[in-house]
């Protein structure tokens, strides 16, 4: 037997099968009519966000019909407390047709699900990476390092699995093996990395996570603590790498994509060899409201990170980098 793997659908398109289709059948099957129920569009994303976490719409159906449920109760109850007769259809006093968001969590209860959060603000050391979630689902994946004065030890925390930890692991012997020309150290056989301890975590530490697509946000997140420099606001990134600093391609692109719309985030660093997938599997409507910035190389998700790039970064902080650029600039 052949498995047949299925893109998941965008919250648009989950509003329209909605509205044409599942409203209608959960209509009929509570014996409410259009004129009895209103849910309005921002009410029903509400139930796709909070509610429902799935690559098609059978949750989705479930929630939509314990809100007609609901309803259908609620009309009952209305009706009967009416002292006059009423026709069929017709709404009794103290029946509100229109359901809210409020009503929403009042019929379903607290949400189950939550938006990702994103810092309000560009913060060191913290970058955010991009995750396919395995339920057809993409999310944010929060990447975040601090360091204190030790040995070198490098620690990671997560619950990351054996291929995340790797990618963990090559992601700092680059930034350790380019700290001269990103201005970290002052001199090309200093290693500052022997005095520090390095922890780099991901929060959600109940949930298992693993894969090699985090290796660029690693990188940005471990280059922001050494240098002391933020990243860009509302920027994300997703990309395996090389220790020779090659960035390949990686799986989940559209569900990637489409979780960093959601976030509202406005520019992604994705690899070369992914953008036929961004320009194939995502509408238009989606790729206009995002910059994207492919690439092939470690040093060029450097320079999209960060304001001023790559020689930013370098001659910056009057670290070693600031020599070498002047000496590449000499050769020009």
């Amino acid at each position: 037997m052949e498995a047949i793997e299925l893109s998941g659908y965008i919250h648009d398109e989950k509003l329209h099968i909605a509205r044409q289709s599942l409203l209608p059948k959960q209509l009929r099957a509570n014996a409410l009519t259009p004129s009895l129920i209103s849910l309005s569009d921002d009410t029903i994303l509400y139930l796709i966000t909070h509610y429902t976490r799935e690559a098609g719409v059978r949750s989705l159906e479930r929630q939509i019909g314990s809100v007609c449920r609901a309803k259908a109760v609620e009309y009952a109850e209305a009706r009967d407390a009416a002292k006059s007769e009423m026709r069929e259809g017709e709404v009794p006093e103290g029946y509100r047709v229109e359901v809210t968001k409020e009503d929403v969590e009042r019929m379903l209860g607290p949400s189950r699900f939550d938006p990702d959060e994103l810092e309000k603000e560009a913060r060191i050391g913290v970058v955010n990476g991009l995750a396919y979630q395995g339920s057809g689902n993409g999310g944010i994946l929060h990447i975040e390092t601090t360091s204190h004065p030790g040995t070198g030890a490098f620690h990671l925390t997560g619950s990351l699995g054996d291929v995340i930890s790797e990618s963990a692991h090559v992601a700092f012997a680059w930034v350790k093996a380019h700290a001269y020309e990103l201005g970290i150290s002052h001199a090309r056989d200093e290693d500052v990395f022997k005095r520090l301890d390095v922890h780099l975590h991901l929060p959600a530490g109940a949930v298992k996570k693993d894969g090699p697509s985090a290796g660029v946000a690693m990188v940005v997140a471990l280059v922001s603590l050494m240098r002391g420099v933020a990243p860009r606001k509302g920027i994300a990134m997703t990309g395996e790498i090389t220790l020779r600093g090659a960035v390949t391609p990686v799986g989940g692109i559209r569900e990637k994509v489409l979780a960093a719309h959601r976030a509202h985030l406005t520019r992604l660093i994705l690899p070369l060899h992914n953008k036929r997938d961004v320009e194939t599997d995502l509408p238009s409507s989606v790729r206009d409201e995002i910059e994207f910035v492919f690439v092939e190389r470690v040093e060029e998700v450097v320079e999209a990170a960060f304001e001023g790039g790559w020689r930013g970064l370098a001659t910056g902080g009057g670290g070693g980098g600031k020599e070498l650029w002047q000496e590449r600039e000499s050769r020009l």
